[in-house]
């Protein structure tokens, strides 16, 4: 939310130096570590959903997409050694508590590549942490995203059907690995599919 950032720098990511933090764009991002930029998100939430939306899904619920030289110079307010995987389920169950009135399902986009790596990609986006915080993850298995290599395919964005496959594969696997090995409820998996190419 770059208008909430830049009217309320104090609610920013920053600068190592004391600043605002802007990605390569010049755009400033919101400290998802603040728990007044949680309260702000529901807020706008609770008014969607007493205007009759039938479920809430959180785009961008993530940190900023940058290069590990730009990452380096960020600094977070009130992230108190949380990583950002762990801080980014925190807000979805929060977010789940505080709507819980609405009885409506709470979904999360996260990438497609995190149906994949084991890590949180440097996003705060893994999905054993994503899948149990959730009702519904729509993991953006976008092909023309995937990098070359990827599940064996050369270019994956021309093998559509077999890269989403792969992917949905990937997050129906590891979600049944969760349920089965840790007894948690899980959310239900449904890929955010792309009818573009960036290519």
């Amino acid at each position: 939310d770059r208008k909430l950032a830049e009217r309320k720098p104090e609610l920013a990511i920053r600068h190592v130096n004391g600043s605002v933090w802007r990605d390569n764009k010049g755009g400033a991002w919101v400290n998802p570590y603040d728990e007044r930029v949680w309260a702000y998100n529901v807020a706008i939430a609770r008014e969607a959903l007493s205007m009759g939306f039938s479920e809430l899904q959180w785009d961008y619920v993530r940190f900023p997409d940058v290069t590990d030289r730009l990452r380096s110079v960020m600094a977070y307010p009130g992230a108190r050694g949380k990583s950002r995987a762990d801080n980014i389920r925190d807000f979805l169950l929060y977010s789940r508590r505080e709507l819980e009135e609405f009885e409506v399902p709470i979904a999360a986009d996260v990438f497609g590549l995190v149906t994949h790596v084991e890590d949180d990609l440097g996003i705060g986006q893994q999905w054993e942490k994503v899948i149990t915080a959730a009702d519904v993850v729509l993991p953006m298995i976008y092909p023309s995203h995937y990098y070359a290599g990827l599940y064996g395919f050369q270019r994956p964005h021309a093998n559509p059907y077999g890269t989403v496959l792969m992917a949905s594969t990937d997050a129906v696997e590891r979600t049944r690995w969760v349920k089965d090995s840790t007894s948690s409820t899980v959310g239900e998996v449904m890929p955010w599919l792309e009818a573009m190419s960036i290519r």
